[in-house]
């Protein structure tokens, strides 16, 4: 009987001593998520030597931490969405407020409001151009035409417009409904077919990168799992919190 008294007064040491572990790692992660802020605050004001990239930068290291501290937690992932929107980084802040919505601890409403108004952003946007009839035709064993640093930045062009696409069409497709109130499958459709068209040229000269990729399925995957927009006809805050 003692034996077994001992046992449970060790194992509630134990657990005890755990949760007192687990709130220590909890507040420190939630102390880096105010440093993060701070830092990105400061990035805004102008407050800090060496310019806004520097604040920036600082924040987005407190928000890592704060993740590897706190994976479970959706807030990190929300705070490093607001950082990419900053930077017009559309296709991170995408990846990031969804992160921070499917998370094990999401942060609702926060970051359902700002996939909200992102995705408001994107669909108002203006849409990339088409692809032009010579990307569209490019063979597997065809090289890009031309050569030199013009070329060069015509393929980078291109690979930005297929990610802005990417990020147009799960905007749509999180919305609902394209924008000025058209057809959503025939906007759907031909935003597919200009992707499908951008991405196949654009992986046959090498010039999509393995981490821009890879955050693109990261987008896709997550639209799948999203939880159903309801309503919310009114417009969200104007700035991402």
């Amino acid at each position: 009987g003692g034996g077994e008294g001992g046992g449970g007064e060790g194992g509630g040491e134990a657990g005890a001593e755990a949760a007192r572990r687990a709130a220590a790692v909890g507040l420190c992660a939630s102390c880096l998520v105010y440093l993060g802020d701070l830092e990105r605050y400061r990035a805004t004001s102008g407050e800090r030597a060496g310019g806004a990239g520097a604040c920036a930068a600082s924040a987005e290291s407190c928000y890592w931490q704060a993740q590897r501290l706190a994976p479970r937690l959706g807030n990190c992932h929300n705070q490093l969405a607001v950082l990419a929107t900053h930077r017009s980084d559309n296709l991170d802040a995408l990846c990031g407020y969804m992160r921070a919505l499917l998370a094990p601890a999401p942060f609702v409403p926060t970051a359902r409001d700002n996939l909200e108004r992102l995705c408001r952003s994107l669909v108002s946007e203006k849409p990339p151009p088409p692809p032009s009839a010579a990307l569209a035709s490019l063979g597997a064993s065809d090289a890009p035409p031309g050569s030199g640093d013009a070329i060069a930045d015509a393929w980078a062009a291109e690979e930005a417009r297929w990610e802005a696409g990417l990020c147009r069409l799960h905007a749509l497709l999180h919305l609902r409904r394209p924008a000025g109130g058209g057809s959503l499958p025939s906007a759907v459709a031909q935003l597919r077919r200009e992707l499908l068209q951008r991405l196949r040229a654009c992986a046959r000269v090498g010039r999509l990168k393995a981490t821009r990729v890879g955050t693109a399925l990261l987008v896709c995957i997550g639209s799948l799992h999203l939880p159903p927009r309801v309503g919310g006809e009114g417009e969200p805050a104007s700035e991402p919190a």
